[in-house]
């Protein structure tokens, strides 16, 4: 009987030293989680869930690769890379929604946002985080605009209530060359570097017609077909016409 009753000590001893041992570990488990020791909670949640305003996902001790934001002024996710800059970026801000990218100079090279008329519009930027092209809508269609280092603007894409629109925009802002689409047909022109018209291009359900226009804003030169035939008309220097084919 002694030794029976030695033998449940020393198993009731194991037993409590196993307990301790487990409830130390529970608690480091409830601080990695985020839920503090000596707190009263409620029933557990049925997920795993961390009540703390940022969580970070750390790769050794000096790196930080991922952090979750949980504020309520702009709540995210960031990832940064070996150098602790960011790279990426995806938040909601009082603005609404909004996504980025950033180079390895922590440049901004593309922007995802919310407009301030609920629809989206994004920006790309070259290496040294100047936009150089953006697309958004408006209440007609799209917008698309490519622009120098400047940011002035040297081609625009956009829709309209008759169809859509290009242009193409020289050193000096003046469009160089349009093309449009209209209910009827499409028009083409194409300017010099004033911005004087020198060619139209033009089309509907009858005809189609081409003008080539003097350095004084005067026709020179005017080419139209249609159901008749085709005819060539030249202009003087006035824009009086003194000769045609046939």
């Amino acid at each position: 009987m002694p030794d029976d009753i030695t033998a449940l000590r020393e198993e009731v001893a194991a037993l409590r030293a196993e307990l301790t041992e487990l409830r130390t570990e529970h608690r480091k488990l409830l601080r990695l989680v985020g839920v503090l020791p000596g707190i009263k909670f409620g029933p557990w949640p049925e997920r795993l869930h961390f009540d703390a305003e940022c969580i970070a996902v750390r790769k050794d001790q000096k790196h930080l690769p991922i952090i979750i934001r949980a504020d309520n002024d702009a709540p995210g996710i960031v990832f940064m890379d070996e150098n602790h800059r960011t790279r990426i970026e995806l938040c909601l801000g009082q603005n609404g929604p909004q996504f980025e990218m950033r180079n390895a100079e922590g440049k901004l090279i593309f922007q995802l946002v919310e407009a301030d008329d609920g629809s989206g519009q994004l920006c790309v930027c070259d290496a040294d985080g100047k936009p150089r092209a953006g697309m958004r809508v408006n209440e007609l269609g799209g917008v698309v605009n490519v622009v120098d280092k400047e940011a002035k603007p040297q081609a625009c894409l956009l829709g309209t209530a008759e169809g859509g629109e290009i242009f193409a925009v020289n050193a000096m802002h003046q469009a160089s060359a349009t093309m449009r689409a209209t209910a009827k047909g499409g028009l083409v022109t194409v300017s010099e570097s004033s911005g004087q018209l020198m060619g139209f291009l033009g089309a509907d359900a009858n005809m189609g017609h081409l003008t080539v226009y003097g350095p004084h804003g005067a026709k020179a030169v005017s080419i139209g077909g249609g159901e008749d035939g085709g005819a060539i008309f030249f202009y003087d220097v006035d824009g009086e016409a003194k000769s045609h084919l046939p």
